[in-house]
């Protein structure tokens, strides 16, 4: 049960930063479709976030936070 909302909350927080068009940051190519999944983009921001940059910290947890409002997770 831990396990499956883990990965439910790490795939909103990647579809947060994806929406925060932060994705470009974790690609090394100029690939225009994703290239992460959504749960791999999550995984890579909660890891980045301690120490990432304010401008880009914000718009990602200003999303998450809006998707779980909408989903009604709190």
């Amino acid at each position: 049960m831990l396990s499956a909302i883990t990965i439910g909350l790490l795939t909103l927080l990647g579809k947060a930063g994806e929406d925060a068009d932060l994705e470009n940051i974790l690609k090394a190519n100029t690939s225009k479709t994703r290239t992460y999944s959504l749960f791999r983009q999550g995984c890579e921001y909660y890891e980045l976030l301690p120490e990432m940059r304010e401008e880009w910290a914000k718009p990602l947890m200003d999303n998450f936070n809006r998707y779980l409002e909408q989903h009604h997770i709190y």
